[in-house]
């Protein structure tokens, strides 16, 4: 009997979970006994009959569908809530029948191994595909062995049963085959235990080389299989596998592949634009075929589940982003990270699963897990949570010291030391967990815990540094990496872009003034005491570095260039419109784009800034005069609810706050992508400038413009903006009565700001 009923184990340790899951079904139904019949009985009581003698009326008819959710199961996403994974009927039976074939049961194997928890996925292969699996009877019955998890984290209890039992597979993640062959390494008996264990099945995790050639190196035989599976629930847990027979079929460029599809799916390497990637080069990894969920219950995340440009098949008709980035080998699929573990550090974009794969390295470390604590947010940081090996006492400096080896000074982590890892039910680590330990230990530290030396400063200069040393204290906070002292350097001490402008902005507020330009080029915290200013209203740009830069009205020799910088910066690093993000998005740019540009180029206020060595173009600003724009846009995509946002909140200010005269709007900005973050800083300060000089010139009153990112807003603040106006993005409701926008987070603000000329 197919049950369509919501199942959930109702685990004493988890009640919010459970509360979570009804509340998220529409189904109340529950269910208890029922009548079950073996095989052998229903075979018995079966007869055969020809269709064609059956009457209308005797043959039996469903109302379900052709292809009917199966089950629901919950899967945490990175932010911690449970989404419902409605798995089909079809990637159940496709999951299995391509066990049964690639990965088959040899006739040895007798009792298998039920150890995860029914809630995760693999729980389904685990329990049915033995069962379930089509055998000759003279095999006999196929026995299932209930593992507890007590002992399944136990090395020493887990061997000695899965001895017992003649045990002849076993599907584990890396943390777990890493700790059995450990044990097995200690004596000549415990590896004996493995003699049965012939099929090793990773997943879950990223296998690292290392841990693989140990395996082999631990059964020198030869008939022990190691297999890297990869996928998720929304793809039946499995979506690509990897089969190592030997040591040398471990690594593809220091990696082990996840390999290739299994039956039935296909796997897409695709850009931004849903278009494959050239081979050889990283795409984001898509998955269609029998495999793929049918979306999340009550429709959420819809993005995740789009429809397949490249399909015709209808079986291939939806594609499932994964989330995670790849790239084809020598026909392999080598997994290069996940696209939430890419941020940005000054400017640099750094993959957290290299930053973890150089900690694993440090010979104290036996686990480590590498995560950001709020990415792109001001008080961003690479936090590193370390687990010693047994009996070793190491200091995070000594860490982060032995991590410069290997990794940019501006990727190395602030490293926590914790006696153990928090780990899930399905043996993965708890990252939810992990970052609020992270944030609770900032809570509990405050704000100004750092220490700060003041020796070195003369007494003319004890008051300003003062204040400077308490400030970049404040801002900091527990994030700090050693002390603040006049021959430190603020981004050494883990500062960034976004929180070198907050940090000026905060000087500022106390009647200290220095430019953006002169704080980010100064080598040590006395170069920036040097550059300060005690005026709070002073000019606050250096000119002494603008000979790095041309300046040139914007026209159409430029069009080229500022579609390309307006297009990356908006659609690659935008705040609302990523939140929106969607295929054909920067498509619709180009065609906002080309319907302004005959006004932005109409009155000769707006301006493109060049290198002065290579004379490339590295920054656009888009300016319109107020009253001479254009009063209507055909958008058809997800960039109108952009437009009409900004007309929802910037008409009330234009009609009622606005002075009357003569107004320039800043309606875009943009600095090039392969610039770092202090270089893009800046650009955008010497085209604010340049800018303010322009309009004085050509008799405008003053300046308005919308800016949605912490770090123009900060930026905005320092040069002088007045905020008019602040709005929750996720509160807006467009016209059609949508919130598109509703999973902004609550501090995701837009600023009206204006400055007089």
């Amino acid at each position: 009997r197919r049950l369509h009923e919501l199942y959930s184990r109702k685990a004493a340790s988890c009640p919010h979970h459970i509360a979570f899951l009804y509340e998220g079904n529409e189904s109340d139904t529950a269910f208890g006994n029922m009548l079950a019949l073996s095989y052998e009985k229903l075979l018995s009581l079966a007869e055969p009959l020809e269709a064609s003698k059956l009457r209308e009326d005797e043959i039996l008819t469903s109302s379900l569908t052709e292809d009917p959710i199966e089950m629901v199961l919950y899967t945490s996403g990175s932010t911690g809530l449970s989404k419902g994974v409605r798995v089909k009927k079809s990637s159940i039976l496709n999951r299995l029948q391509w066990q049964w074939y690639e990965v088959p049961y040899l006739p040895q194997e007798k009792t298998f191994v039920f150890k995860t928890a029914l809630t995760f996925v693999d729980s389904v292969s685990e329990i049915w595909g033995p069962i379930l699996c089509p055998t000759d009877l003279s095999d006999g019955p196929r026995t299932l062995l209930i593992v507890p998890k007590e002992i399944t984290t136990n090395p020493q209890r887990l061997l000695t049963l899965l001895n017992k039992y003649k045990i002849g597979r076993l599907v584990l993640v890396p943390s777990l085959l890493k700790a059995i062959l450990l044990y097995t390494g200690l004596s000549k008996e415990n590896a004996d235990l493995l003699n049965n264990l012939k099929i090793w099945i990773c997943s879950g995790e990223p296998l690292a080389p290392s841990l693989a050639l140990q395996f082999f190196r631990s059964f020198r035989t030869g008939s022990h299989v190691l297999y890297n599976f990869y996928g998720s629930t929304e793809m039946m847990g499995d979506v690509t596998y990897h089969a190592m027979k030997t040591a040398d079929d471990i690594a593809v460029d220091n990696k082990v592949p996840i390999g290739v599809p299994l039956d039935n799916t296909a796997i897409y390497l695709l850009n931004n634009q849903l278009q494959p990637v050239p081979m050889g080069e990283v795409g984001e990894l898509f998955a269609a075929g029998l495999n793929i969920a049918a979306g999340y219950v009550n429709g959420r995340d819809a993005n995740r589940f789009i429809p397949n440009p490249h399909a015709v098949d209808p079986d291939f008709r939806f594609l499932y982003r994964t989330g995670d980035y790849a790239k084809l080998v020598k026909g392999t699929l080598l997994f290069e990270g996940r696209t939430d573990s890419q941020v940005k550090v000054r400017g640099h974009r750094v993959d957290l699963s290299e930053v973890e794969a150089a900690l694993i390295k440090c010979p104290e470390v036996q686990k480590g897990i590498v995560l950001c604590h709020n990415p792109g947010e001001p008080d961003q940081q690479i936090v590193a949570f370390v687990k010693p090996e047994d009996g070793v006492e190491v200091a995070p400096y000594d860490i982060e010291q032995k991590m410069t080896s290997g990794v940019p000074k501006y990727a190395i982590p602030q490293v926590i030391i914790v006696k153990e890892l928090p780990y899930l039910v399905n043996g993965k680590v708890d990252r939810q967990t992990l970052l609020r330990q992270y944030r609770n230990m900032k809570s509990q530290n405050g704000c100004g815990g750092t220490g700060i030396d003041l020796k070195g400063l003369n007494k003319e200069e004890l008051t300003a540094g003062e204040c400077l040393f308490r400030t970049i204290s404040e801002v900091l906070g527990s994030s700090a990496r050693g002390p603040i002292t006049k021959d430190a350097n603020f981004y050494s001490l883990g500062g960034n872009s976004l929180n070198s402008v907050l940090t000026i902005s905060l000087l500022i507020e106390q009647g200290y003034a220095i430019s953006v330009t002169d704080f980010i080029s100064a080598q040590t915290l006395g170069d920036v005491l040097n550059r300060m200013c005690v005026t709070g209203v002073a000019n606050h740009t250096s000119k002494s570095h603008w000979d790095k830069f041309n300046l040139e009205i914007l026209d159409d020799r430029h069009k080229e260039d500022a579609f390309r910088i307006i297009g990356d910066s908006f659609c690659e690093r935008a705040d609302v419109e990523r939140i929106t993000a969607c295929p054909g998005v920067r498509e619709e740019f180009i065609v906002l784009l080309k319907s302004v540009w005959p006004y932005i180029v109409k009155h000769g206020s707006s301006i493109a800034v060049l290198d002065a060595k290579t004379k490339e173009v590295v920054g656009v600003c888009l300016l319109m005069n107020a009253d001479d724009e254009p009063t209507e846009v055909n958008l058809n995509g997800q960039l109108r609810y952009t437009m009409e946002f900004l007309d929802y909140i910037e008409m009330p200010i234009r009609e009622n706050v606005l002075p009357k005269g003569k107004l320039l709007h800043s309606f875009m900005l943009g600095t090039s992508q392969d610039k770092t973050s202090q270089e893009n800083i800046e650009i955008t300060e010497y085209m604010e400038e340049k800018v303010l000089e322009l309009a004085k010139e050509q008799g405008y009153i003053g300046i308005f413009t919308t800016n949605s990112s912490p770090l123009t807003q900060q930026l905005a603040e320092v040069m002088n903006y007045q905020k008019l106006k602040i709005y929750q993005i996720n509160e807006y409701v467009a016209p059609d009565g949508t919130r598109p926008f509703k999973r902004a987070p609550d501090d995701q603000l837009a600023i009206v700001s204006w400055r007089k000329t």
